[in-house]
């Protein structure tokens, strides 16, 4: 229509990220040893997501993976799953769960496909949450169950 004008999109302004320098100094997010060495496989974890990932992602909060290797300490500095991580970084081999937004149930529980394995840092797995993260498979799909879910966004660190 001649004369009108297009609305513009609203702002979201999310914090700011931690600069990769920041990230990688001995923190609450540089995890100890204990912390990495204590991930046992086939063990389900909550990842926390960038906040330029939640605004490529808007169903999604946080991810879900399971542990496929133990964690390792790295003696030198290198290149693993396309990231550059620096030498005493800690890593661990995990599969990813796909977040499916179309399948919903009345209960509101979530649900996951099973997706790819990369190497992630171990710093980006949410220590706080104090319940077990388990995934009930059926027809396809892996069921987080809503009071979980409720639980991990109440208590963890979910984004940086």
């Amino acid at each position: 229509m001649a004369g009108t004008t297009p609305k513009a999109s609203p702002v979201v302004l999310l914090p700011a990220r931690p600069t990769p320098e920041a990230r990688h100094t001995r923190s609450s997010r540089n995890p100890t040893s204990d912390f990495c060495t204590n991930l046992k496989i086939r063990d389900n974890v909550i990842v926390r997501m960038a906040n330029e990932e939640r605004l490529l992602n808007h169903d999604e909060e946080y991810y879900v993976a399971r542990i496929e290797k133990k964690a390792l300490q790295l003696k030198e500095a290198g290149t693993y799953s396309c990231v550059a991580y620096k030498k005493n970084d800690w890593i661990v081999s995990v599969c990813w769960y796909i977040f499916a937004p179309t399948m919903t149930n009345d209960e509101g529980d979530r649900f996951y496909r099973k997706g790819y394995s990369a190497w992630i840092p171990c710093n980006s797995i949410i220590k706080c949450i104090d319940k077990p993260v388990r995934l009930k498979y059926g027809r396809q799909y892996y069921k987080l169950e809503k009071a979980l879910n409720d639980h991990i966004v109440e208590r963890g660190d979910i984004s940086y």
